[in-house]
């Protein structure tokens, strides 16, 4: 479950008595511009409800809010423009609340004229309500496209195709903005940097969910742009099917509508806030993509409706999730996320580095970046200055990349201790950085182990935790710079300070096997114990509480999204759990599956996706717009005190 705290403050029914009686049916105006106004450039296309035409829908052009996750969108049609409001052409109609829109026609057929105001980079979708596909007037009809951002030259209608608008378009944007939304009315983000850059990677991703240029309403894709995702069309359509039976109703009161939005509801549960309309439907269940009650919202259609290949049997989750190969992927084993939602895998096998766009595709060659001398590569993270740093666990070195992928030296890193010139890595399992910008790194010896800190240049500074660490796999550093290691089989947590010389211990008597750990916005420190098939959070008081359920299955690797909640990679399930922060698990009998296979490591990167690192069938999974905006990398969160935050 998705287990947000936002506030969803928009009754989307506002629009109905304005669809109703506000519009003339039977105006049909001239489509010229009225006076003083020139063309931008149009957009125009089709809003189909099960591939049948959508006549009468107000249809808006709005561009996603920057005051805050979830903030207002802005619509982006003239108010200047006289009102005159007929259908399908390009004089627009006003709303109750002073926006403007348009009205499809008989066709389902629209146009903005170029009455619109496009600032550049502005995210800008299609939001279209209300309207008759065939079975009488539907206030439930809720339709979206996400059209990209306004260039900075020329302007938008020159950078998209005439625009397909359907369930299938509807489906793909929810997903791709999940965590930037709370209904088809509110989309946006922070005004940062970084969460620009996240909503921005956000929506170009619905590009490698749909063809927004396909016919009868777009179509879902089966591989991603990249050519190097597979894509699950079926369930797509399954959910598509879902919408349409409400779509192609006689009304929002019908048992269609009634039971998808009872199920679709905000939190998805039954007694959650009730959406109004199928947009705002499949945003929740973007959000909400676990539990029992998909079963009924599947078997609102399910395999029977006009979208084809759709899946027949109920799914285990409704998630999307994208699996991607090539590239050099080969074991991997660790994934990190840069500053601009890249994503860098190691390959264990491979002895390289991969590198993955926003969207999945392969930046780094066929083969993947190496220096010449990586050997079974685990660990990986980011520096404050974008590059990329791997810890060889078959050589008992570290890696360093340039952010392009170029070695920054042509034999990798081994620094050695000055006092006892005895190399200062063995067997470099996981990495991390601190608030200076200084490198962690743990040696997972057998019997024995250790954790060292590097310079920015990599020059050895000091070690740590020998003869209390023990085969440590895992590292996180909080915004204090005391870095928690788990020990691997000895019940113990280490908090290593190396700026007071001191090395503390947190004992759980049931903790085994620990492996991953993350830290959330309060300083709680999660550890994924594969051992006991649980999760082990320490307060930043130092109270231990173990946690379990959520499918749970040899958890390995573990990850906090921007509100807090926990990720966790079981290896053994092949599945993803999810908790919320207060140890709350999602309500799945089988975790979200998605494909996994040996999955390793697990990242969220800052448009809310999450990605997998799948060992066993050398692939990586993204779980689109599954979690929450999250900051990267992990270096920026630790030095500006946002683990846990959004951007």
């Amino acid at each position: 479950m998705f287990m947000r705290s936002r506030h969803c403050c928009v009754a989307l029914c506002l629009f109905v008595p304005v669809l109703l009686g506000g519009c003339s049916a039977s105006f049909t105006p001239t489509p010229v511009p009225p006076p003083g106004l020139s063309y931008v450039g149009d957009i125009e296309g089709q809003v189909y409800g099960g591939q049948q035409p959508v006549n009468l829908s107000a249809t808006y052009l709005l561009a996603a809010g920057t005051s805050g996750y979830g903030s207002a969108s802005t619509s982006l049609l003239d108010s200047s423009v006289p009102a005159v409001c007929g259908s399908g052409g390009t004089s627009p109609c006003v709303d109750s609340n002073g926006d403007y829109y348009v009205l499809t026609n008989g066709n389902g057929h629209f146009s903005f004229g170029g009455l619109y105001t496009c600032v550049p980079g502005t995210q800008v979708y299609m939001y279209s309500v209300g309207g008759n596909s065939g079975a009488g007037t539907n206030t439930g009809i809720g339709l979206m496209a996400i059209l990209g951002p306004c260039p900075a030259a020329g302007n938008l209608a020159a950078t998209v195709p005439k625009v397909q608008v359907s369930e299938i378009s509807t489906i793909a944007a929810a997903y791709a903005f999940a965590a930037f939304a709370t209904d088809a009315l509110h989309v946006g983000s922070s005004g940062s940097a970084l969460a620009q850059t996240g909503i921005a990677n956000a929506f170009a991703n619905a590009a490698n969910l749909y063809n927004i240029a396909g016919p009868g309403g777009g179509i879902a894709n089966s591989t991603t742009v990249g050519g190097n995702g597979s894509v699950p069309q079926s369930e797509m359509d399954a959910i598509a099917n879902s919408l349409a039976s409400c779509i192609n109703s006689a009304s929002a009161g019908s048992g269609q509508c009634t039971s998808l939005f009872k199920y679709a509801s905000s939190d998805g549960t039954p007694s959650g806030t009730k959406p109004t309309d199928t947009a705002s439907a499949a945003i929740n269940i973007a959000r909400n993509p676990g539990g029992p009650r998909i079963a009924k919202i599947f078997d609102d259609a399910g395999s029977n409706g006009p979208f084809a290949p759709a899946i027949n049997v109920v799914p285990n989750d409704l998630t999307l999730a994208i699996t991607f190969s090539g590239g050099g992927l080969n074991q991997p084993a660790g994934l990190a996320v840069d500053g601009s939602g890249n994503v860098w895998v190691t390959n264990s096998a491979g002895n390289s580095v991969t590198e993955l766009s926003p969207m999945g595709a392969v930046l780094s060659g066929a083969s993947g970046f190496t220096d010449g001398a990586m050997s079974n590569p685990q660990g990986i993270a980011i520096d404050s200055a974008g590059n990329v740093w791997v810890a060889n666990q078959g050589t008992g070195t570290v890696s360093e990349l340039e952010s392009d992928g170029v070695a920054v030296s042509a034999s990798p890193i081994t620094p050695v201790n000055p006092a006892t010139s005895a190399d200062a890595l063995a067997s470099p399992s996981q990495l991390a950085f601190d608030a200076s910008g200084n490198l962690w790194v743990t040696n997972s010896v057998s019997g024995g182990g250790s954790v060292v800190e590097l310079s920015r240049k990599g020059h050895f500074l000091a070690v740590a935790g020998t003869g209390s660490v023990l085969q440590p796999y895992g590292i996180a550093i909080d915004a204090t710079s005391v870095g928690w290691v788990p020990s691997f089989g000895q019940g113990t947590v280490d908090a290593i300070s190396f700026a007071s010389s001191t090395d503390a211990q947190t004992t759980d008597a049931s903790l085994s096997a620990a492996t991953g750990i993350a830290i959330d916005a309060s300083g709680t420190k999660w550890i994924a114990d594969s051992g006991n098939s649980k999760l082990t959070a320490i307060a930043s008081g130092g109270a231990v509480t173990s946690y379990s359920g959520g499918s749970l299955n040899a958890p390995y690797a573990i990850a906090v999204d921007g509100l807090g909640q926990v990720w966790a990679a079981n290896k053994a399930g092949n599945s993803l759990s999810l908790f919320s922060n207060a140890g709350a698990p999602i309500p799945s009998s089988a975790g979200y599956q998605g494909g996994l296979s040996g999955p390793q490591a697990v990242v969220v990167d800052p448009s809310g996706n999450v990605w997998v690192a799948n060992t066993a069938s050398n692939t990586v999974t993204e779980f689109v717009g599954a979690g929450a905006a999250t900051v990267v990398p992990l270096v920026t969160a630790v030095a500006n005190n946002t683990l846990g935050t959004e951007p």
